[in-house]
């Protein structure tokens, strides 16, 4: 059966009514006739309908998009291709950030640079090795930094005298080895009780070697002697520091005598004021009686 009994408009809501009741004959809802414009503005009369208007998907609320948002968007006035424009601060708030940054530059503390020194021949900051020499002549080698205080406890002292030795070794050994030279090098610490370092290049050693056990020995011989000074040094150091301590002992004890003494002493003259000033009271007493 044919529902189409004339022309007009077809609507969804007119096919459900179909769907649902396929007897009746589907009269067409007129269309709205459309309205002529006129000059005065007037409130559109929307005709009444009986279901509820739907939103189509091309509508979209705007009442629940942020309005800064919108403002990036091309409007409808402006064409498609037109790009959209970067919102740029306003020139209180730009002044604001630059003051910001020079302050937070300003109170950032600056680096001190110190004023890096050039050390010549004439210009000798540091001075010179000392202990260098060429043959019988002074030997003027610049000291490229400044002496560092010593070390006053002895372990420090061996254990960084170890770390400096072994790293002179090692700088020996790549000289020899560079320039084949002749090198000889020895070191012996303070306090070591063990044998002194030395070290001797491999050609010193093939040209020379005889040559160079003499020295070794003489070295130990050198160091032998200078470690039973010091400890002979050392030992009457001892002796001395504990006579004087004896010696310390015997004044202290003295002086404590002393003291006692003068403790006495005071006690004795305090006993004396006492009586004189008794002896005093008592001849007052007398002169009183015989003026009566």
């Amino acid at each position: 059966m044919s529902f189409f009994s004339t022309t007009g408009t077809l609507r969804l809501t007119d096919i459900l009514k179909f769907a649902s009741d396929p007897d009746t004959v589907y009269s067409p809802t007129p269309s709205t006739p459309q309205v002529p414009p006129s000059s005065s503005p007037s409130t559109p009369q929307v005709p009444p309908s009986s279901s509820p208007p739907t939103r189509s998907g091309s509508e979209i609320s705007l009442s629940v998009i942020d309005p800064q948002l919108l403002n990036n968007f091309p409007r409808a006035s402006e064409p498609p291709g037109t790009p959209i424009r970067a919102q740029t601060p306003s020139p209180g708030h730009t002044g604001q950030a630059a003051l910001d940054d020079k302050n937070e530059k300003a109170s950032q503390p600056k680096r001190s640079q110190k004023k890096r020194v050039r050390i010549t021949q004439i210009n000798a900051v540091h001075g010179y090795v000392e202990g260098a020499c060429r043959g019988g002549e002074e030997f003027k080698v610049l000291r490229l930094n400044e002496l560092k205080k010593p070390i006053i406890q002895s372990t420090d002292s061996a254990a960084r005298f170890l770390r400096l030795v072994t790293d002179m070794v090692i700088r020996c050994e790549q000289i020899s080895s560079e320039t084949g030279c002749w090198l000889f090098f020895t070191a012996q610490h303070l306090t070591a009780c063990a044998p002194f370092i030395h070290y001797s290049s491999p050609r010193i050693l093939r040209e020379g070697e005889e040559d160079i056990e003499s020295i070794i020995n003489q070295f130990n011989e050198i160091f032998a002697k200078l470690t039973a000074a010091r400890r002979h040094d050392a030992r009457e150091m001892h002796v001395k520091l504990v006579e004087a301590q004896k010696e310390g002992v015997e004044t202290r004890r003295q002086l404590e005598e002393v003291a006692a003494q003068a403790e006495s002493s005071r006690q004795a003259l305090e006993r004396q004021e006492r009586q004189l000033e008794e002896q005093t009271a008592l001849l007052e007493e007398y002169r009183r009686k015989l003026t009566k």
